[in-house]
């Protein structure tokens, strides 16, 4: 886009959708120097301000000197999942590494994902992009969560 925002068409004011950073989609965590996350002041300063920084603490709270198990990165992803299913928006950006989505898509067992790929190309290559329509299954707090892949034709 030319411009820093996205030109509404009918007002004609610069528009800025939701941007929020959030802890859920962090690649696996711990041990490795660049899986900590810097501080929100400096991101805050480093980001324009149509990005929220306000759903993280002020440090990183959940780096540890231990690589976190890929169990608990899947756990974190199916979080952050049921997150975005609560958001008001109908069409809702990812942006991620591709060893959360990994760990999340392909290894929680609450999560199902419906694509034509075999299991060798499950994994997402740097810059791709997938698109996915999200639907719950089953009630409580712990629902199925299904993503069947948005196939251009």
């Amino acid at each position: 886009c030319p411009s820093n925002g996205i030109r509404n068409i009918h007002g004609g004011e610069n528009y800025f959708p939701a941007r929020l950073c959030v802890e859920q989609f962090r690649e696996i965590n711990g041990w490795l120097l660049n899986a900590q996350r810097r501080q929100r002041q400096e991101l805050q300063n480093l980001f324009h301000d149509s990005w929220n920084f306000g759903l993280i603490s002020e440090n990183d709270e959940t780096w540890t000197e231990e690589l976190e198990s890929q169990s608990n990165c899947a756990e974190r992803g199916y979080l952050g999942l049921l997150f975005l299913m609560k958001r008001r928006e109908d069409k809702i950006l990812v942006v991620a590494h591709g060893g959360i989505l990994r760990f999340c898509m392909v290894d929680h067992p609450l999560v199902q994902v419906i694509d034509k790929r075999p299991d060798d190309a499950k994994r997402f290559a740097n810059c791709e992009l997938r698109e996915y329509s999200v639907e719950m299954q089953g009630d409580g707090d712990r629902p199925l969560v299904v993503l069947t892949e948005i196939m251009e034709k």
